[in-house]
């Protein structure tokens, strides 16, 4: 009996031990790409360039009311610019992807890689339609500008409306590539090939991207109009661009199927970005031989 007493009076304790581990348990990174994960997280700035430091604001009005963040950062990487601003108070975030790293306006819908979510005490509502404006990024300073509106909804039917979204002077982590970037599935093969060399040109009115492995046994090439849009989306023929042509051990397969999604197309700096998938075969043939899906690049094609 003085056992069981001993024992019932340790159960208040375990019950102790067991919530303090549980909130203690902090989230990574991985936020940024799973917005599940709605537990407060450390701006990651501050690990770097501490605490005294303006780190920028968010504001915006949701559901016609106000709101604002007391973190705020964001991150320059794969091509992408994703914003972060959270209220730790109100258990609310908003996260901003853009895919694309120049300033520009950005679509927010379902079809496209650029994207928001709201996230309210554990519940996230994921954009349906919307935009995003990039105003100003400022290199030196690693600041960075712009506006935003989307509406958003959850699994259950419930929505928010998010309007008058700003983000002012925001710090960011990461950099601005410059060098060409292209990354395909192919064959649903369950893995990403990342091409060793890949260049970008322009000529006799079309831009050409080409994706290599050093020996060329293994190529991709995408051509399009030298005045392509963005945003834009382009289906893709076998014989006239926008179109795209598999290389394999010498064996040359072309687009029987398709679409190029541009995001970005800077004429200024010849910038462009887009995402791709595409059926290819030998020309004259109804036959697939090759799939090649999850497809991206960000070049600068040279004239």
């Amino acid at each position: 009996m003085n056992n069981i007493q001993g024992d019932m009076k340790l159960i208040p304790l375990y019950l102790f031990l067991f919530a303090f581990i549980f909130t203690s348990c902090d989230y990574t990174e991985d936020y940024y790409y799973a917005p599940e994960y709605v537990n407060p997280i450390p701006n990651p700035l501050q690990d770097t360039i501490g605490d005294n430091v303006d780190f920028g604001e968010m504001k915006a009005i949701v559901n016609g009311e106000s709101w604002s963040s007391d973190s705020v950062w964001a991150q320059i990487t794969g091509g992408r610019i994703n914003i972060t601003g959270q209220n730790t108070d109100g258990g609310t975030q908003i996260l901003l992807v853009a895919n694309g790293t120049s300033p520009q306006t950005y679509n927010l819908d379902n079809s496209s890689t650029s994207h928001a979510y709201y996230t309210d005490q554990g519940i996230t509502y994921f954009n349906f339609s919307g935009n995003m404006v990039i105003s100003e990024i400022n290199e030196a300073d690693k600041l960075i500008s712009g506006t935003f509106v989307f509406d958003a909804s959850e699994s259950g039917g419930d929505s928010r409306t998010v309007t008058n979204g700003i983000f002012t002077n925001v710090r960011y982590f990461g950099d601005i590539q410059t060098e060409n970037l292209m990354s395909v599935e192919i064959d649903n093969s369950g893995q990403t090939w990342s091409p060793e060399v890949i260049t970008a040109t322009l000529a006799n009115s079309q831009i050409k991207i080409t994706g290599s492995t050093t020996s060329g046994s293994l190529a991709l090439e995408i051509y399009l109009p030298e005045n392509v849009m963005a945003p834009s989306q382009n289906p893709l023929d076998s014989v006239t661009a926008p179109k795209a042509r598999y290389i394999s051990s010498g064996s040359e397969f072309v687009s029987k199927s398709g679409n190029v999604n541009i995001s970005v197309h800077d004429f200024s700096s010849n910038q462009l970005t887009g995402t791709f998938y595409f059926d290819a075969g030998v020309i004259g043939s109804p036959i697939v031989d090759h799939t090649l899906t999850s497809g991206s690049f960000t070049v600068t094609y040279t004239e």
